[in-house]
């Protein structure tokens, strides 16, 4: 999944506080959910994400983004998208399920936007669609790759291959690396007839994140965003 919490048709509302700008920035590209907001197990990776578009018959595009990203005792999920020069965060999002609410942080405006939500318990979501569409029933099949070492974690790895029945020429893949233990995928590859991608963690802390980096900073500015009933 590329959006946590981020709900559709929310954008109408959100452009009237100027925001879709910061969101469309934030999920065009964003990191699949690597951390999933497990409580009692914290940490901090940094993740390492290339991005390949093919738009067609247009030359592929190329992106290469680094984030940072925390989670503290309480499950909370803290991500960092940094600039690739000095390091420092462009957007900051901060995500708790359990308590149901979203803060997304704007250093340079010194402006934050605050979502509140149901609360719901904190799940893994591990999951998400792979890119391919077209006639005819997608046949799905997956088998396990067995057990790899990350970063000092062992993960498991499952290949999942998506084939559109009667079109043996459209295929998208996703190679997934999971931890139980962490709750936490340690390298993603996904491959579609619209692109390619890679995503990896790498300087895994297993320390506690300090508590500060999970509230609204006292030099912020904060600004309730509504969000539609569903």
């Amino acid at each position: 999944m590329r959006r946590v919490l981020l709900i559709t048709g929310c954008m109408i509302c959100w452009q009237s506080f100027g925001l879709s700008q910061h969101l469309d920035a934030m999920a065009s590209r964003n990191v699949p959910n690597l951390v999933m907001p497990k409580a009692g197990v914290p940490l901090r990776v940094e993740v390492q994400a290339e991005y390949h578009t093919k738009t067609g018959q247009e030359p592929a595009s190329e992106l290469h983004e680094r984030s940072i990203i925390f989670r503290d005792d309480a499950g909370r999920i803290r991500l960092e998208r940094v600039d690739s020069t000095d390091h420092a965060p462009i957007t900051v999002q901060i995500i708790d399920i359990a308590g149901g609410s979203m803060l997304i942080l704007i250093p340079l405006e010194k402006i934050a936007f605050v979502f509140n939500f149901p609360p719901k318990a904190a799940a893994s979501l591990v999951g998400g669609p792979l890119m391919i569409s077209g006639p005819g029933r997608r046949v799905v099949n997956s088998k396990a790759l067995g057990v790899r070492r990350i970063e000092g974690i062992d993960f498991e790895g499952t290949l999942t291959t998506v084939t559109l029945e009667g079109d043996g020429s459209l295929v998208a893949t996703d190679e997934k690396w999971y931890s139980q233990e962490f709750d936490l995928i340690g390298m993603r590859a996904t491959s579609s007839p619209t692109g390619e991608s890679t995503i990896k963690i790498q300087h895994v802390s297993r320390e506690a994140p300090d508590r500060a980096l999970f509230v609204v900073p006292t030099d912020y500015k904060p600004q309730s965003v509504p969000v539609p009933a569903r």
